[in-house]
């Protein structure tokens, strides 16, 4: 038994080294199986966008650059409340369908799929159109001036028969010379005004890039 025991000593004094380094081992290949599980859901996440991106702009596509039958609701229930809103004078116009198509298409950029934007472009032929457009834009609950031109902004929330949100909206309204321009903004989250507001100059930046 003595003879055995230096022997016993040699073995363990060996193998320590080896037995300290599994818990390091272990604790790399977690990380290296963490950091794959974190890729794969990145690109998962990334495809669940692009999908949600997609089927936007096919949605968008279907309508030919003609407003929903939501957005066209929120305009007749604002008409039908006030002839003197800005409700009442998008109701009366007519979509700019070519141009609102491209405007649609370069929104797409920057939603996701809990967002649904879709942009408004209306021609306003005379001097007395354009004069009307911009006295109801300051009339409007929230008033911004970016880049030189005031743009408003109107909380459109839906409401069912019981009080209810059903879905949480925004128009942003503004215009570019002879043409009336805005986007009806909805989410199935409720919208912070003050982060649309912050985000307002990137959404009239993509609008306007395209006419």
């Amino acid at each position: 038994m003595t003879a055995r025991r230096p022997l016993i000593i040699v073995a363990a004094l060996l193998l320590a080294p080896a037995l300290a380094c599994e818990p390091d081992a272990a604790k790399d290949r977690a990380k290296d199986r963490a950091k794959e599980v974190g890729e794969q859901a990145k690109d998962k996440a990334g495809e669940l966008a692009e999908d949600a991106v997609d089927k936007s702009k096919e949605l968008w596509a279907e309508r030919n650059g003609e407003l929903s039958e939501g957005a066209k609701s929120i305009f007749a229930k604002g008409a039908s409340a006030s002839g003197e809103g800005v409700e009442a004078l998008l109701s009366k116009g007519q979509q700019v369908a070519p141009v609102a198509v491209e405007i649609g298409k370069s929104l797409q950029s920057m939603i996701d799929s809990d967002v649904d934007i879709e942009p408004i472009v209306q021609k306003l032929d005379d001097d007395d159109a354009q004069a009307q457009l911009d006295l109801r834009i300051k009339d409007m609950p929230r008033v911004e001036t970016i880049d030189g031109v005031d743009v408003g902004f109107k909380d459109v929330t839906q409401w069912d028969s019981g009080g209810r949100e059903t879905e949480s909206a925004y128009l942003i309204l503004w215009r570019a010379d002879e043409r009336l321009l805005g986007l009806v903004y909805r989410s199935r989250k409720r919208i912070n005004i003050d982060k649309m507001v912050e985000e307002a100059p990137h959404l009239l930046s993509l609008a306007q890039g395209v006419l």
